[in-house]
C-alpha cells in the first residue's frame, strides 16, 4: 500500500485507510437503508393510500414536518443516484477517484 500521507506513520496511515473504508461501508448502508424507507413508502402509498388520506386530514401535518420530509427524502434521493452512477461506473469498469 502507498502512503498517501507521508508525514504520517505507517500506522497512523493504515488508520486512516481503515477509517475512510468504514466511511465507504457506512455511506453504503445508508444508501441501502434510505432505498428501503422510500421501497417501504412506495408499497405502503399505494396499498393504504386511502387511510393515509384519511389520517392526513385528522392528524395534519405541520409545515415544518412537511419540510422536514422532503428535505429527508431529497437527501436519500441524491444519495441514491449517486450510489446508482458509482454502481454503474463499476459495471463499466471504470475508474472511481479515490476522494469520496
Amino acid at each position: 500500500m502507498v502512503n498517501a500521507y507521508p508525514w504520517l506513520s505507517d500506522k497512523a496511515t493504515r488508520s486512516v485507510h481503515e477509517l475512510l473504508q468504514e466511511n465507504a461501508r457506512l455511506k453504503d448502508l445508508v444508501v441501502h437503508l434510505s432505498a428501503l424507507v422510500l421501497k417501504n413508502i412506495v408499497h405502503e402509498s399505494k396499498s393504504t393510500i386511502h387511510d393515509l388520506a384519511s389520517r392526513d386530514r385528522i392528524f395534519p401535518r405541520s409545515k415544518a414536518e412537511e419540510d422536514e420530509i422532503a428535505e429527508a427524502l431529497e437527501v436519500a434521493g441524491h444519495a441514491l443516484i449517486g450510489q446508482a452512477v458509482e454502481m454503474k461506473l463499476i459495471s463499466r469498469g471504470d475508474k472511481l477517484s479515490e476522494t469520496h
